[in-house]
């Protein structure tokens, strides 16, 4: 059968209604409420509100604040995560030379990708 959905006193609306609202996922307004950037408050049946006058301080627009914890990858390029190992997140510092990892490994990916498109392996954009 489930759990009844939550449901919340007047004036107040849960998390999941609050995304509805605002355009932001769930997790999105779950992680601003930890962060206490929005007010919030735990109902006497365990359900946690917001106040609806309080839905417009998720409004990414309002706060400056981006929809994704990740920046937005400039025009043309993709962003790709790597979660290495010590070992070789270690190896890649070495190769750096003083640079950022982020950067060196940013710069290898245009040479890799000008090279693909040179030997004709990737279509020119």
């Amino acid at each position: 059968m489930g759990r009844p959905k939550a449901t919340a006193p007047r004036g107040r609306v849960t998390p999941e209604r609050a995304a509805e609202l605002s355009g932001l996922s769930r997790s999105a307004v779950f992680r601003r409420i930890a962060a206490q950037a929005v007010p919030s408050r735990t109902e006497p049946d365990g359900t946690v509100t917001i106040a609806l006058r309080d839905v417009r301080r998720l409004q990414p627009q309002q706060r400056g604040l981006s929809l994704s914890r990740s920046p937005v990858p400039a025009v043309g390029r993709r962003a790709v995560m790597l979660r290495p190992d010590i070992e070789r997140y270690e190896a890649w510092a070495r190769a750096a030379g003083g640079k950022p990892v982020s950067t060196w490994l940013a710069e290898l990916a245009d040479r890799a990708v000008a090279r693909a498109e040179r030997e004709g392996v990737l279509p020119r954009h």
